[in-house]
Formats: C-alpha cells, structure tokens, sequence
C-alpha cells in the first residue's frame, strides 16, 4: 500500500462542512493552503462571505456547492428542527470514491464495512 501525503491532494476537491469558524475553518484553511479547490457549508449562511474572504477568496460556496451535489447526484436539504430549534441537515449517506482525476470509482452505503471501504482505496493507491 502506498503512503499517501496532504501534498498528493494538490487540486483535488473537498466540501468542508461547519468551515465558517472553529475547527470546520480550520480544516478548510489547512486544505486551501496545500492547493485542494476547497467549498464550504455552513448553517450560518450569513457568516459563508466572511469565510471565504478569509481565505483569499479561494474557496466555494452557494451555486458551485449546489451545481458540485448535482454533478454527484448528492441529495441534501435543511430540515426544519423540533420545536422551532434548530435546523438540521439531511443529506445522503453514501460516501463517493473518486480517482485522482476526480472520475467516480464506486460508492459505499452507510452499511459499508470498514474492512471493504479499506480495500477500495487500496486498490487505487
């Protein structure tokens, strides 16, 4: 198996979720920084503009986070809270493999073992 570095990520795509403040835009600055086309979510809609002005710009939100859940067929949508709380966010749970040049590979339910998932990207490395 080959060892795989944050360097070998260089231009790859990655939705960082919660990426408007603490660890979420942490993440999200880290991955700018080592050349990964970053989009970020966030239930603060209002705070995304601040975020990606804080990383130069470099990252996605809004219609490319729409238009990137289409291109992969991911299903996602806010689902209102119990008792006026807070939304929730309701998206699918398969998880996609890509290659390096972002082609789909396969895809892993939530029912997937860890084991199955492991080997797939084994075979690709």
């Amino acid at each position: 198996m080959k060892d795989v570095s944050l360097s070998d990520l260089t231009g790859t795509l990655a939705v960082v979720t919660g990426a408007t403040s603490g660890i979420g835009f942490a993440i999200a600055e880290a991955l700018v920084r080592r050349g990964v086309n970053v989009m970020i979510a966030d239930i603060r809609e209002d705070a995304i503009p601040v975020a990606v002005d804080a990383l130069s710009g470099r990252a996605l939100s809004g219609a490319a986070l729409d238009a990137a859940a289409r291109a992969y067929r991911v299903y996602y949508q806010k689902v209102p809270g119990k008792d006026g709380g807070p939304y929730l966010m309701d998206h699918s749970s398969i998880v996609y493999l890509l290659d390096r040049n972002g082609r789909f590979v396969t895809h892993f339910t939530h029912e997937a073992k860890a084991e199955a998932i492991a080997a797939s990207v084994g075979r690709l490395l």
